[in-house]
Protein backbone atom coordinates (compact mmCIF):
# COMPACT_ATOMS: atom_id res chain seq x y z
CA UNK A 1 0.00 0.00 0.00
CA UNK A 2 2.04 2.96 -1.28
CA UNK A 3 2.23 6.15 0.83
CA UNK A 4 1.68 8.76 -0.75
CA UNK A 5 3.71 12.38 -0.56
CA UNK A 6 1.34 15.47 0.06
CA UNK A 7 2.66 18.05 -2.49
CA UNK A 8 1.10 21.25 -4.03
CA UNK A 9 -0.05 21.22 -7.88
CA UNK A 10 -0.04 24.25 -9.93
CA UNK A 11 -1.76 24.15 -13.02
CA UNK A 12 -1.51 27.36 -15.68
CA UNK A 13 -4.62 28.52 -17.37
CA UNK A 14 -3.65 31.25 -20.21
CA UNK A 15 -6.32 32.74 -22.16
CA UNK A 16 -7.17 36.62 -23.45
CA UNK A 17 -10.90 37.78 -23.14
CA UNK A 18 -13.15 36.48 -20.95
CA UNK A 19 -12.88 32.70 -19.03
CA UNK A 20 -13.60 31.02 -16.68
CA UNK A 21 -11.95 28.11 -15.49
CA UNK A 22 -12.67 24.85 -13.09
CA UNK A 23 -9.11 23.88 -11.66
CA UNK A 24 -9.10 20.35 -10.51
CA UNK A 25 -5.85 19.86 -8.23
CA UNK A 26 -5.28 19.59 -4.58
CA UNK A 27 -3.26 21.03 -1.91
CA UNK A 28 -3.53 17.95 -0.21
CA UNK A 29 -3.20 15.39 -3.05
CA UNK A 30 -0.16 15.60 -4.59
CA UNK A 31 0.50 13.67 -7.91
CA UNK A 32 -1.73 10.47 -7.08
CA UNK A 33 -4.70 9.97 -5.61
CA UNK A 34 -4.27 9.55 -1.23
CA UNK A 35 -4.39 6.29 0.06
CA UNK A 36 -5.48 7.47 3.49
CA UNK A 37 -8.29 9.32 5.09
CA UNK A 38 -12.03 8.80 6.43
CA UNK A 39 -14.65 7.42 4.66
CA UNK A 40 -18.51 8.11 5.05
CA UNK A 41 -21.15 6.20 2.73
CA UNK A 42 -24.46 6.28 2.28
CA UNK A 43 -27.01 4.07 0.71
CA UNK A 44 -30.39 5.51 0.42
CA UNK A 45 -33.69 3.85 -0.26
CA UNK A 46 -35.98 4.98 -2.72
CA UNK A 47 -40.14 5.95 -2.71
CA UNK A 48 -41.80 4.49 -5.43
CA UNK A 49 -42.36 7.47 -8.36
CA UNK A 50 -38.49 7.96 -8.35
CA UNK A 51 -35.34 5.94 -10.44
CA UNK A 52 -32.08 5.66 -8.64
CA UNK A 53 -30.94 7.45 -11.66
CA UNK A 54 -33.24 10.29 -10.95
CA UNK A 55 -31.75 10.47 -7.53
CA UNK A 56 -28.00 10.22 -8.42
CA UNK A 57 -28.52 12.96 -11.29
CA UNK A 58 -29.99 15.38 -8.64
CA UNK A 59 -26.63 14.74 -6.25
CA UNK A 60 -25.27 15.14 -9.20
CA UNK A 61 -26.31 18.68 -10.23
CA UNK A 62 -27.11 20.15 -6.84
CA UNK A 63 -24.27 18.64 -4.34
CA UNK A 64 -21.54 17.53 -6.45
CA UNK A 65 -20.62 21.01 -6.80
CA UNK A 66 -20.69 21.56 -3.24
CA UNK A 67 -18.85 18.83 -1.55
CA UNK A 68 -16.17 18.64 -4.54
CA UNK A 69 -15.25 22.11 -2.69
CA UNK A 70 -15.41 21.28 0.66
CA UNK A 71 -11.88 21.53 2.93
CA UNK A 72 -10.32 18.26 2.85
CA UNK A 73 -12.09 16.68 -0.06
CA UNK A 74 -10.46 13.83 -1.94
CA UNK A 75 -13.39 11.83 -3.43
CA UNK A 76 -17.49 11.63 -4.12
CA UNK A 77 -18.48 8.26 -5.70
CA UNK A 78 -22.03 7.35 -6.87
CA UNK A 79 -23.12 3.82 -8.12
CA UNK A 80 -26.34 2.07 -8.49
CA UNK A 81 -26.19 -1.10 -6.20
CA UNK A 82 -28.22 -3.48 -7.94
CA UNK A 83 -31.53 -2.92 -6.70
CA UNK A 84 -33.36 -0.17 -8.31
CA UNK A 85 -34.60 1.20 -4.57
CA UNK A 86 -31.61 1.69 -3.48
CA UNK A 87 -28.86 3.73 -4.42
CA UNK A 88 -25.15 3.91 -2.97
CA UNK A 89 -22.56 6.88 -2.83
CA UNK A 90 -19.37 7.48 -0.87
CA UNK A 91 -16.85 10.55 -0.07
CA UNK A 92 -13.29 10.16 1.15
CA UNK A 93 -12.12 13.41 3.35
CA UNK A 94 -9.00 13.91 4.73
CA UNK A 95 -10.17 14.47 8.73
CA UNK A 96 -12.90 12.38 10.00
CA UNK A 97 -14.24 16.25 10.94
CA UNK A 98 -14.15 17.21 7.33
CA UNK A 99 -15.99 13.50 6.59
CA UNK A 100 -18.52 13.95 8.86
CA UNK A 101 -19.07 17.59 7.33
CA UNK A 102 -19.65 16.13 3.89
CA UNK A 103 -22.15 13.39 5.82
CA UNK A 104 -24.19 16.08 7.46
CA UNK A 105 -24.65 18.28 4.12
CA UNK A 106 -25.80 15.19 2.04
CA UNK A 107 -28.40 14.81 4.70
CA UNK A 108 -29.29 18.62 4.81
CA UNK A 109 -29.40 19.12 0.92
CA UNK A 110 -32.23 15.84 0.68
CA UNK A 111 -34.08 17.53 3.84
CA UNK A 112 -33.97 20.92 2.09
CA UNK A 113 -33.75 19.89 -1.36
CA UNK A 114 -36.30 18.35 -4.09
CA UNK A 115 -35.61 14.75 -2.79
CA UNK A 116 -37.07 15.51 0.57
CA UNK A 117 -39.87 12.49 0.79
CA UNK A 118 -38.65 10.75 -2.13
CA UNK A 119 -35.42 9.01 -0.54
CA UNK A 120 -34.66 7.81 3.02
CA UNK A 121 -31.37 6.62 5.20
CA UNK A 122 -30.83 2.62 4.96
CA UNK A 123 -27.34 2.43 6.03
CA UNK A 124 -25.00 5.08 6.14
CA UNK A 125 -20.96 4.59 8.00
CA UNK A 126 -18.37 7.00 8.72
CA UNK A 127 -14.91 5.32 9.10
CA UNK A 128 -11.55 5.64 8.97
CA UNK A 129 -9.68 3.93 6.06
CA UNK A 130 -7.62 1.16 7.41
CA UNK A 131 -6.07 0.15 4.37
CA UNK A 132 -6.49 0.68 0.29
CA UNK A 133 -4.84 -0.98 -2.51
CA UNK A 134 -5.23 0.05 -6.36
CA UNK A 135 -4.30 -0.98 -9.63
CA UNK A 136 -2.82 0.81 -10.69
CA UNK A 137 -0.77 1.50 -8.07
CA UNK A 138 -1.01 5.94 -8.65
CA UNK A 139 -4.53 6.44 -9.25
CA UNK A 140 -5.09 9.60 -11.74
CA UNK A 141 -8.18 9.06 -13.55
CA UNK A 142 -11.45 8.40 -11.74
CA UNK A 143 -13.51 5.09 -12.46
CA UNK A 144 -16.91 6.09 -14.02
CA UNK A 145 -18.16 3.13 -15.58
CA UNK A 146 -16.78 0.82 -13.71
CA UNK A 147 -18.45 -1.54 -11.16
CA UNK A 148 -18.34 -1.17 -7.41
CA UNK A 149 -18.86 -3.55 -5.08
CA UNK A 150 -19.55 -2.62 -1.00
CA UNK A 151 -19.92 -5.28 1.63
CA UNK A 152 -20.77 -4.19 5.44
CA UNK A 153 -19.56 -6.31 7.69
CA UNK A 154 -21.24 -6.05 11.38
CA UNK A 155 -18.07 -6.56 13.56
CA UNK A 156 -15.04 -4.29 13.23
CA UNK A 157 -11.99 -6.06 11.00
CA UNK A 158 -10.16 -6.08 14.16
CA UNK A 159 -11.96 -8.74 15.09
CA UNK A 160 -12.19 -10.55 11.43
CA UNK A 161 -8.42 -11.66 11.04
CA UNK A 162 -5.31 -11.84 12.97
CA UNK A 163 -2.58 -11.37 10.61
CA UNK A 164 -3.03 -7.15 11.37
CA UNK A 165 -1.32 -5.67 7.53
CA UNK A 166 -0.41 -9.09 6.39
CA UNK A 167 -3.83 -10.56 6.47
CA UNK A 168 -4.95 -7.17 4.86
CA UNK A 169 -2.28 -7.85 2.12
CA UNK A 170 -3.76 -11.63 1.59
CA UNK A 171 -7.28 -10.02 1.00
CA UNK A 172 -5.69 -8.15 -1.66
CA UNK A 173 -3.68 -10.77 -3.31
CA UNK A 174 -7.39 -12.07 -3.47
CA UNK A 175 -8.93 -9.66 -4.73
CA UNK A 176 -6.48 -8.84 -7.45
CA UNK A 177 -6.91 -12.83 -8.97
CA UNK A 178 -10.66 -11.08 -10.21
CA UNK A 179 -10.30 -10.28 -13.63
CA UNK A 180 -10.61 -6.27 -13.97
CA UNK A 181 -9.49 -5.55 -10.24
CA UNK A 182 -8.88 -2.27 -9.79
CA UNK A 183 -9.39 -1.41 -6.15
CA UNK A 184 -9.82 -3.00 -2.54
CA UNK A 185 -10.36 -0.69 0.41
CA UNK A 186 -11.02 -1.85 3.85
CA UNK A 187 -12.08 0.65 6.81
CA UNK A 188 -13.38 0.15 10.61
CA UNK A 189 -16.28 2.16 11.91
CA UNK A 190 -15.42 5.88 14.03
CA UNK A 191 -16.32 3.37 17.04
CA UNK A 192 -14.68 0.30 15.88
CA UNK A 193 -17.90 -1.89 15.65
CA UNK A 194 -18.73 -2.31 11.79
CA UNK A 195 -16.50 -2.61 9.08
CA UNK A 196 -17.00 -1.88 5.41
CA UNK A 197 -15.30 -3.10 2.24
CA UNK A 198 -15.30 -1.97 -1.04
CA UNK A 199 -14.04 -3.26 -4.75
CA UNK A 200 -14.15 -1.43 -7.69
CA UNK A 201 -13.73 -3.69 -11.01
CA UNK A 202 -14.09 -3.02 -14.76
CA UNK A 203 -16.76 -5.23 -15.28
CA UNK A 204 -19.66 -5.91 -13.72
CA UNK A 205 -18.77 -10.02 -13.69
CA UNK A 206 -15.29 -9.14 -11.43
CA UNK A 207 -17.76 -7.05 -9.21
CA UNK A 208 -19.85 -9.79 -8.64
CA UNK A 209 -17.19 -12.04 -8.10
CA UNK A 210 -15.44 -9.90 -5.16
CA UNK A 211 -19.29 -10.35 -3.22
CA UNK A 212 -20.07 -13.90 -4.31
CA UNK A 213 -16.98 -15.09 -3.00
CA UNK A 214 -16.93 -13.65 0.02
CA UNK A 215 -20.56 -14.60 1.06
CA UNK A 216 -19.75 -17.69 -0.01
CA UNK A 217 -16.80 -18.26 2.52
CA UNK A 218 -18.28 -16.73 5.13
CA UNK A 219 -21.18 -19.49 4.97
CA UNK A 220 -18.52 -22.28 4.47
CA UNK A 221 -17.40 -20.75 7.37
CA UNK A 222 -20.27 -21.25 9.26
CA UNK A 223 -20.61 -17.71 9.57
CA UNK A 224 -17.77 -17.19 11.56
CA UNK A 225 -17.42 -13.93 9.43
CA UNK A 226 -20.87 -12.45 11.67
CA UNK A 227 -23.53 -10.82 9.23
CA UNK A 228 -22.63 -8.92 5.64
CA UNK A 229 -25.03 -7.20 4.72
CA UNK A 230 -25.80 -4.39 2.93
CA UNK A 231 -24.25 -6.25 -0.14
CA UNK A 232 -24.60 -4.10 -3.39
CA UNK A 233 -22.94 -4.11 -6.46
CA UNK A 234 -23.60 -1.87 -9.45
CA UNK A 235 -22.18 0.27 -12.03
CA UNK A 236 -20.37 3.49 -10.71
CA UNK A 237 -22.23 6.46 -12.69
CA UNK A 238 -19.85 9.40 -11.23
CA UNK A 239 -16.35 9.41 -9.57
CA UNK A 240 -15.41 12.61 -8.69
CA UNK A 241 -11.13 12.44 -7.21
CA UNK A 242 -9.27 15.63 -6.21
CA UNK A 243 -6.17 14.47 -8.00
CA UNK A 244 -8.10 14.29 -11.36
CA UNK A 245 -9.37 17.51 -10.90
CA UNK A 246 -12.89 16.66 -12.62
CA UNK A 247 -14.87 18.31 -10.26
CA UNK A 248 -18.11 19.38 -11.92
CA UNK A 249 -19.24 23.16 -12.76
CA UNK A 250 -20.47 25.42 -10.01
CA UNK A 251 -24.32 24.86 -9.97
CA UNK A 252 -26.28 27.84 -11.13
CA UNK A 253 -28.63 28.63 -8.62
CA UNK A 254 -30.78 30.98 -10.93
CA UNK A 255 -32.03 28.43 -13.15
CA UNK A 256 -35.69 27.58 -12.58
CA UNK A 257 -34.93 23.66 -13.18
CA UNK A 258 -36.52 22.91 -9.62
CA UNK A 259 -32.84 21.20 -8.72
CA UNK A 260 -31.47 22.36 -5.26
CA UNK A 261 -27.75 23.75 -4.28
CA UNK A 262 -28.44 22.75 -0.61
CA UNK A 263 -26.05 25.18 0.71
CA UNK A 264 -23.54 27.42 -0.66
CA UNK A 265 -20.15 28.21 0.16
CA UNK A 266 -17.00 29.43 -1.03
CA UNK A 267 -14.28 26.90 -3.04
CA UNK A 268 -12.07 24.70 -0.88
CA UNK A 269 -7.91 24.63 -0.92
CA UNK A 270 -9.27 21.26 -2.85
CA UNK A 271 -10.73 22.73 -5.72
CA UNK A 272 -10.49 26.76 -6.53
CA UNK A 273 -12.91 27.36 -9.65
CA UNK A 274 -14.97 29.85 -11.63
CA UNK A 275 -12.28 32.26 -11.98
CA UNK A 276 -12.78 34.88 -14.28
CA UNK A 277 -10.55 37.55 -16.09
CA UNK A 278 -12.44 39.76 -18.02
CA UNK A 279 -9.53 42.12 -20.56
CA UNK A 280 -8.62 42.32 -23.90
CA UNK A 281 -4.27 40.99 -23.40
CA UNK A 282 -5.25 39.75 -20.00
CA UNK A 283 -3.81 36.63 -18.82
CA UNK A 284 -4.42 34.10 -15.69
CA UNK A 285 -2.76 31.51 -13.75
CA UNK A 286 -4.69 29.94 -11.45
CA UNK A 287 -2.94 27.73 -8.92
CA UNK A 288 -4.40 25.16 -6.80
CA UNK A 289 -3.48 25.19 -4.01
CA UNK A 290 -4.65 11.07 -2.08
CA UNK A 291 -10.25 -6.49 4.56
CA UNK A 292 -12.40 -7.76 2.92
CA UNK A 293 -11.06 -11.45 3.16
CA UNK A 294 -12.22 -12.40 6.87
Amino acid sequence: MKKLDRAAVAIAITNIGTIAANVGASSTCGDCQPSTGYLVTRLWNIMPGTTDQEVIDAFNKGFAPKVTRMDGFYRYTAALTGNSSTVFFMNIFETADHARDAQEAAKKFVAEGSLNGKIYPNSFTEDYLDAEYTSPECVTTDSTGEYLATRLNQKAALTLYDGGMAGVTTANNFMETIPGYRLFLASISMDNTTSMFINIYETAEGAQQANDAILQQNAEQNYTMGEIYPVTDGQIKFDYLCVAGNAPDAYDDHKTDGMEMGGGGPPSSAFISNVYVVGVYGAIVALSAGILFY
